[in-house]
């Protein structure tokens, strides 16, 4: 075990509240249940010590403590999209991340693997969900599908400018658009699936990716635009994250 990785186990849950709201641990895992499903959630823009899963991290945790899985949550306190990978030696950008989370899918002994992301961490789980060598379904709520500074001001949606700038230069085109990503990994589609919840605020990005026949779009009305992007707290308010979460589990 790394010093950015807590392996919860039955010895050491109570310190599970405790490294949630930490900037130390950068991974938390809990392979505690025999499950042959395995849910990797990404964190997005976060806010002081919240998750950016747009809800805290530890009641992700708690909401979590139902559904019959192995769980790993990943946090980027760099606030780069993932580009930097976890910020530490060994996993310095997306190609060593993806190496990471590969090895944490073998070693977890798991066929299901669900990747979820709520902003920029939807982003993640939908760009990490094409580039992992495994069979992988994706639940992203409200993620951005293009990034960096030439693709927002063309599709006037500058909402992060300010964290965009912590994006390293010199990306691949298809990082920076998923719809092209997308288009080079079409022969992947058969088993791979996307799963995208959004309302009208981020409906550009999700309309980016409408056209491929493995991305499954669901628009939730919200009267209220300036919470849009907040989603996953309306869900979890509502009652139907929780639903959300369990479903993805068992559909093919």
């Amino acid at each position: 075990m790394s010093e950015y990785e807590f392996f919860i186990n039955n010895c050491n849950s109570h310190l599970v509240e405790q490294y949630s709201f930490s900037k130390k641990k950068k991974v938390i895992i809990d392979f505690r249940n025999s499950s042959d499903t395995l849910l990797i959630f990404f964190g997005g823009i976060s806010k002081g010590l919240h998750s950016g899963m747009g809800i805290p991290l530890f009641e992700y945790l708690k909401i979590s403590e139902s559904l019959d899985s192995k769980k790993v949550f990943i946090r980027d306190f760099d606030q780069a999209w993932y580009h930097k990978g976890l910020g530490v030696s060994n996993i310095y950008n997306m190609h060593t991340l993806k190496t990471y989370l590969e090895g944490l899918i073998k070693i977890s002994r798991t066929e299901n693997v669900v990747l979820i992301g709520n902003s920029m961490g939807g982003y993640a789980s939908i760009l990490l969900g094409s580039l992992i060598n495994y069979p992988i379904k994706v639940l992203a709520f409200s993620p951005q599908t293009f990034i960096g500074k030439v693709n927002s001001e063309v599709n006037n949606d500058n909402r992060w400018y300010n964290e965009m700038q912590n994006i390293p230069e010199g990306l691949p085109e298809e990082y920076l658009d998923l719809n092209k990503m997308f288009n080079k990994r079409k022969n992947d589609s058969h088993f791979k699936r996307y799963i995208i919840h959004f309302t009208q605020i981020d409906s550009s990005h999700a309309y980016n990716l409408i056209k491929f026949d493995n991305v499954t779009l669901f628009e939730h009305t919200n009267n209220d635009p300036e919470s849009g992007h907040e989603l996953v707290k309306i869900l979890k308010n509502n009652g139907k994250l929780i639903e959300i979460l369990k479903n993805v589990q068992f559909e093919m």
